[in-house]
């Protein structure tokens, strides 16, 4: 369900950032093109998933996100600010994205749904946890397959 979050949120940005005209790079090493083409494509969106699949394990659940200078502190900037009760910068990231897809007449149901419920953490109207990330895929409309379906 994250990298799934990833790829379609990384898609809608670029679906965005095209219409606008801008000149995109790579992002996490493949073509902006892809993660946009992964919103249709299902070998690309596939191949994206598997490139996003951790070939380690994560840290150990001993580790804290604040520790600086480890090989363990791996968590990005904006799940370390929800953990430690900052207000995130979903709004002048995601929202950035939501409101300029508006402008240029993208749609981006991933982004309104992140945008939605990070904010809704940063109000303290939701508590952080895993399950929201099946609640921000199914607010954006994407069909969710059950753990056991996902097994088969």
């Amino acid at each position: 369900e994250g990298r799934r979050l990833t790829i379609m949120a990384a898609g809608e940005t670029v679906k965005v950032g095209e219409a606008k005209g801008f000149k995109l790079g790579k992002v996490q090493g493949r073509p902006a093109a892809d993660w946009a083409a992964a919103l249709d494509d299902k070998a690309m969106f596939a191949e994206l998933d598997e490139m996003l699949t951790p070939s380690t394990p994560p840290p150990a659940a001993r580790s804290r996100w604040d520790q600086r200078g480890t090989q363990e502190n791996w968590k990005v900037s904006m799940p370390q600010d929800i953990a430690k009760q900052r207000r995130s910068e979903i709004d002048e990231m995601t929202g950035l994205v939501c409101r300029e897809g508006e402008l240029v007449g993208i749609a981006t149901p991933v982004a309104q749904a992140i945008t939605r419920v990070i904010s809704e953490i940063d109000l303290g109207q939701r508590t952080p946890g895993i399950e929201n990330l099946r609640l921000t895929l199914e607010s954006a409309g994407v069909t969710v397959p059950s753990v056991a379906t996902a097994r088969l």
